[in-house]
C-alpha cells in the first residue's frame, strides 16, 4: 500500500471515492471485527477507508507498526492505542462520523481526532 499526500490513493482513488464506498455500506468497524474478514466488496470498502484515514493521519508505516505490535503479542486494543493514540472503540465511534462527513474526514487525515 502506498499513500500520497493530497488525499489520493496510489491507484488514483480519491478520499471522496473511498468515503462514498464506505458510506454506502451498513457495516460498522465492530461488524468487521465480528466477521473476521474483509473478503466481501462491502467489507473491504469499509476497511480500506478506515486504513486510508489512519495512514493519512499517522503515515503508512503506522499501519505496519500496528500489525507488528499484534504479531509481537499485543492485543488488538493495546496495539491500536499505542500506535494511533486512541482506543479502538473511540475510533469506531469517530469512524461513523468520518464516513458521512467529508470535511471531518479531510481534517482527521491532516490533524487527527
Amino acid at each position: 500500500w502506498q499513500f500520497e499526500t493530497g488525499f489520493v490513493d496510489a491507484d488514483g482513488t480519491t478520499l471522496f471515492d473511498l468515503q462514498s464506498r464506505a458510506r454506502r455500506s451498513r457495516l460498522t468497524l465492530d461488524d468487521l471485527s465480528v466477521l473476521g474478514t474483509v473478503e466481501t466488496s462491502e467489507a473491504y470498502g469499509v476497511a480500506r477507508f478506515a486504513a486510508y484515514l489512519l495512514a493519512q493521519r499517522d503515515g503508512t508505516a503506522a499501519l505496519f507498526d500496528y500489525f507488528r505490535a499484534m504479531g509481537q503479542g499485543a492485543s488488538q486494543e493495546v496495539a491500536f492505542q499505542s500506535t494511533f493514540g486512541l482506543s479502538l472503540d473511540a475510533f469506531a465511534t469517530l469512524f461513523e462520523d468520518l464516513r458521512r462527513d467529508y470535511g471531518a474526514a479531510r481534517r482527521f487525515g491532516r490533524e487527527g481526532p
